[in-house]
């Protein structure tokens, strides 16, 4: 008699541990007077309209989101769990979103990137944004970015060789190497150490630095994970905080090794030959610490939150754009004979490296890159969590791409073996796709 009067204080049980489970801290209660003038699909008790991405794929998102917003229109609404999200694909109202520094706080997802870039850039929000991004900003004026041209061309020649050794093969799958090269090149201009993720793909650092990305997008996609607590004892939990012991600690002894070098180079030591030893200006660590020093106003914490967001921010967005474009490039010849010939009327027969002027000159090819970025964007989606109600970018990246995009351009012939009705999209952090684009490399 007892167990079968236990039963329904089992079944109780087990539905709150299931919310338990299920929702996240940040639990907001719904307003629904508010929220249900803002079209979108039915919900449910507990899980709202959230049961619509329960079995939804990464690769199923952009075409869901699709059908969505051309059943309710370009503002959507999905609340449960604890969520109140409103999905904008109206550009006006992305736009007055994006421009104002009011709405800056960002949205619950970016606390999944806080145990590995804490409170950089990327996801600190209120004063500390505005002062980081005040005292950030002057770190990559025109003057510095060229002291960055010669990092870009000899990762990019390196990039060259290595698509050369490929091109006896019937196919090359272009994203393993644009994120090779990104890596390289983000590694010594964030913090002037050369990684050699081109020579050597098995650096721990770098299958860290992958293995991350992957955990974020994971997390992001499987409701159970989205609370610490439950996160932190699973399987990919642990594995999380090893590849966090190598990804800070390797950025952490770099850090501490340049602050003494600027201590002795401050300090006014001589070279060999008896003269004053100069201090280079070059990675963006290397910025950073002069500040800090200067101005006492940056920890070595401080200063590892923001290399470590430009780690990370600086070369998945960079390879996704430069494969995308590359893609394009290679499914429409009629286009990429166009850059071709911009490229011949400014070095001719000429082989040597770009210049900041030669890049200046790039207008078609630039056309080129911010139509591949319109139709595949790097980053598809931005969140905001909005305190207020409201009525319904960076010049490094652009350079990196022409230089890279210009030089493959004078060396090869790309073609396009997948069809853009093929290609699937993921709905991820980063826009990738579901399969490695395939371009085939001929001598130009």
């Amino acid at each position: 008699m007892w167990e079968v009067v236990l039963w329904p204080f089992i079944a109780l049980a087990l539905f709150w541990l299931l919310i338990l489970l299920i929702y996240p801290y940040n639990y907001v209660p719904f307003r629904y007077s508010e929220l249900n003038k803002i079209p979108g699909p039915k919900g449910y008790p507990i899980i709202g309209n959230f049961w619509i991405f329960l079995t939804t794929s990464s690769a199923e998102f952009f075409p869901l989101i699709k059908e969505m917003n051309d059943k309710y229109g370009p503002i959507l609404r999905f609340h449960g769990f604890g969520r109140n999200d409103i999905v904008i694909n109206d550009l006006d109202v992305i736009e007055k979103l994006l421009s104002s520094t009011r709405y800056i706080k960002k949205s619950g997802d970016y606390n999944f990137l806080t145990p590995w870039l804490r409170e950089g850039l990327l996801t600190s929000t209120g004063s500390k944004w505005h002062s980081r991004r005040k005292l950030l900003t002057p770190t990559f004026h025109f003057k510095i970015l060229d002291y960055y041209m010669p990092v870009l061309i000899r990762n990019t020649d390196i990039f060259i060789e290595k698509l050369r050794e490929h091109m006896d093969e019937p196919f090359i799958r272009i994203n393993n190497f644009t994120t090779l090269l990104t890596l390289d090149i983000i590694s010594e201009t964030a913090m002037g150490v050369k990684i050699n993720a081109q020579e050597d793909k098995e650096v721990e650092y770098v299958k860290a630095v992958h293995r991350m990305s992957e955990i974020f997008q994971l997390r992001q996609l499987t409701i159970r994970l989205h609370r610490d607590s439950i996160f932190q004892l699973s399987p990919i939990g642990r594995e999380q905080t090893k590849l966090l012991k190598t990804l800070q600690g390797f950025t952490r002894k770099i850090i501490e090794e340049r602050r003494e070098e600027y201590k002795t180079l401050k300090n006014g030591l001589s070279d060999s030959n008896g003269k004053a030893t100069k201090r280079r200006h070059l990675a963006f660590l290397d910025q950073l610490i002069e500040i800090s020093e200067r101005e006492g106003n940056l920890t070595d914490l401080d200063i590892q939150e923001e290399v470590d967001t430009f780690m990370f921010e600086g070369h998945d967005t960079t390879s996704a754009a430069l494969s995308w474009a590359m893609y394009l490039l290679g499914a429409h010849p009629n286009i990429q004979e166009k850059v071709v010939e911009e490229l011949n009327d400014i070095f001719g027969d000429s082989y040597r490296p770009p210049g900041s002027e030669d890049l200046a000159r790039m207008k078609y090819l630039e056309q080129v890159i911010k139509e591949a970025l319109r139709i595949y964007p790097s980053v598809p989606a931005f969140g905001r969590k909005l305190e207020t109600e409201i009525e319904a970018r960076q010049r490094f990246a652009m350079m990196e791409e022409k230089v890279v995009l210009s030089t493959v351009l004078r060396n090869f012939k790309l073609e396009s073996l997948d069809k853009p009705k093929d290609i699937v999209p993921l709905g991820e952090l980063i826009t990738r796709p579901k399969d490695p684009l395939r371009i085939r490399f001929r001598t130009r």
